[in-house]
């Protein structure tokens, strides 16, 4: 699944630390999910990464 400019623009976006604060979870078990089966990938430009939040809920409560 990727994620277009457009289908981002009224997501909030977040680094990796601030995700991982957001859930309440170590980066290390943001990485572990990251690996797992339908887990929204991040946005990459160039050293940034950026996870979406709603979309991680989301998957969190099994809508993806």
């Amino acid at each position: 699944m990727s994620m277009t400019a457009e289908a981002v623009t009224n997501q909030t976006l977040t680094r990796p630390k601030q995700t991982a604060e957001h859930f309440q979870i170590s980066i290390m078990t943001l990485h572990r999910w990251r690996k797992q089966k339908g887990f929204p990938q991040p946005l990459k430009r160039g050293a940034v990464v950026l996870y979406n939040c709603p979309a991680i809920k989301a998957w969190l409560n099994g809508e993806s």
